[in-house]
């Protein structure tokens, strides 16, 4: 049998793989989870419902949600530059949401930002998706990540945030999805956890932008490095209940179990 090789989903590299933290630990992301598979949860359940994973077959992270799937080189790089800027930004979104709990019917939630080195904050979302998606699919984002003053963001990409307000809500990681509508076709990924989530799609093989995605960040790639002007963003409430990423209603707000999913 031929030995597995392992390349990191940044740089390509063929070596050992290091667990990145998916969010990162200092967000708390340190205790056991339950891993479940999406494809799993639908022969189970017969339905698109997160929540219900009983009798559902998981596997254990004792190190908290993540993936192993970039070298030590790299994730020590995305670490030293990115991941403070990151958690910083989503602790005070979280604060708000735990603090300010949305009222029954709100839509979203209006987030400020100051002394946030952007395009660092910009580039660790980038870096979660290389690490979610499969080997390969990414690659081009490579001088972007591992020069951090770099600006050369693929253009084939937009990137849309928005904010999972309830606290207990399960961590989804989608990897790429192609969805075939009335509309046409598009193909996105999804990362989303409490407080936040983000969409990813690909303009290159989509023929259409579904709406309702969230806050288009895309242009954060290009500001200068170290650059912290003053943001202001709208993020609509999504929960993640029914595995992929869904407006939040007045209706469809309740609790989760708490579980994690990837």
């Amino acid at each position: 049998m031929s030995e597995v090789i392992q390349r990191c989903h940044v740089c390509g590299k063929a070596c050992p793989l290091s667990f990145e933290h998916i969010p990162p630990k200092s967000l708390g992301n340190d205790h056991v989870v339950r891993l479940y598979k999406a494809v799993d949860i639908i022969r189970k359940a017969n339905a698109f419902d997160a929540s219900r994973t009983h009798e559902v077959r998981y596997s254990k992270m004792r190190r908290g949600s993540g993936v192993t799937a970039l070298c030590a080189k790299c994730n020590s790089y995305f670490g030293a530059n990115y991941v403070r800027e990151y958690t910083g930004c989503i602790r005070e979104l979280g604060a708000l949401l735990l603090h300010q709990h949305p009222k029954n019917g709100s839509k979203g939630i209006h987030l400020e930002g100051v002394h946030v080195n952007t395009l660092a904050f910009f580039k660790h979302v980038i870096s979660n998706f290389c690490a979610t998606t499969p080997f390969g699919t990414m690659l081009d984002c490579k001088e972007f990540l591992l020069d951090k003053e770099s600006n050369d963001f693929p253009s084939k990409y937009q990137l849309f945030m928005f904010a999972v307000p309830n606290a207990q809500s399960i961590m989804v990681s989608t990897g790429w999805i192609t969805a075939f509508t009335e509309h046409g076709v598009c193909t996105l990924a999804h990362v989303a956890s409490f407080p936040v989530g983000f969409t990813m799609l690909n303009t290159e093989i989509s023929s259409y932008s579904p709406v309702g995605l969230g806050c288009d960040i895309t242009s954060m790639a290009l500001l200068r490095w170290g650059e912290c002007p003053e943001f202001s963003l709208d993020l609509p409430f999504m929960n993640l209940d029914k595995i992929i990423p869904v407006a939040a209603t007045e209706g469809n707000s309740n609790s989760l179990n708490n579980e994690r999913e990837r």
